[in-house]
């Protein structure tokens, strides 16, 4: 004996379900554009403060290219912002850009190093 069972594919939370990544995505994009850094040509990491010590010492650990670019970044954002324009569109970063967080493997590995010294402390 066999049972053809047919499961209900297009039941309300089924249709959420599969609607959820475009949502998601639809969302990103539109929170993207209105946060306007990517107008001045800057990228996420960007907008971190020195301030804080473990983005200090990120900072610090980049390579030349990196940190020359970032601070490149910043001046031209901050000549733009003062002028009170926005880059020419050509100029704007992308969403979809990689570089966006090119700081967060330097704080990750910086949080992993400060763990290790804290549990080091205990003992």
């Amino acid at each position: 004996m066999s049972t053809n069972i047919v499961f209900a594919t297009r039941t309300p939370a089924a249709q959420m379900v599969q609607n959820y990544g475009f949502i998601k995505k639809a969302f990103d994009k539109w929170f993207y554009g209105v946060q306007e850094y990517n107008r001045f040509g800057l990228y996420k990491s960007d907008l971190y403060r020195d301030g804080h010590e473990d983005v200090a010492e990120a900072v610090r650990r980049l390579p030349d290219d990196l940190y020359t670019g970032r601070i490149h970044r910043c001046h031209r954002a901050i000549q733009v912002s003062r002028a009170k324009d926005f880059l020419p569109k050509a100029l704007w970063t992308a969403q979809e850009d990689p570089m966006h967080n090119y700081l967060d493997p330097y704080l990750e590995e910086i949080e992993k190093e400060n763990a290790e010294k804290a549990e080091w402390n205990k003992k």
